[in-house]
């Protein structure tokens, strides 16, 4: 799993990843409406963080982007047991269990 995020830049700590070569943690998350009845999580326990960029910009802030990969580990695996998943992606929805459509 590999993807780019680009994020209003706070501090130094996903450069300070790169430079110490650390795999942290990543988890992103969408929600829709007022509650978290609907969303997606994407959840990389070890993900390797390379290639941080400033975007050069007319804005009053400094925007950062970097591109990520996920490494495959049993953390984001299947709740069934075993094998390595770079990812542990879960969608949620409103529609209450049980219900089924015709």
């Amino acid at each position: 799993m590999t993807g780019k995020v680009t994020y209003w830049k706070n501090d130094d700590v996903q450069y300070n990843y790169v430079t110490a070569n650390t795999q942290p943690a990543v988890v992103i998350t969408s929600t829709q409406g007022s509650g978290t009845t609907t969303g997606l999580n994407v959840q990389m326990t070890k993900c390797n963080v390379f290639n941080p960029k400033i975007v050069v910009d007319s804005k009053p802030y400094v925007i950062e982007e970097f591109e990520f990969e996920g490494i495959a580990n049993s953390t984001d695996a299947t709740t069934a047991g075993g094998g390595v998943s770079p990812a542990k992606v879960t969608l949620k929805n409103a529609i209450a269990s049980g219900t089924t459509y015709c």
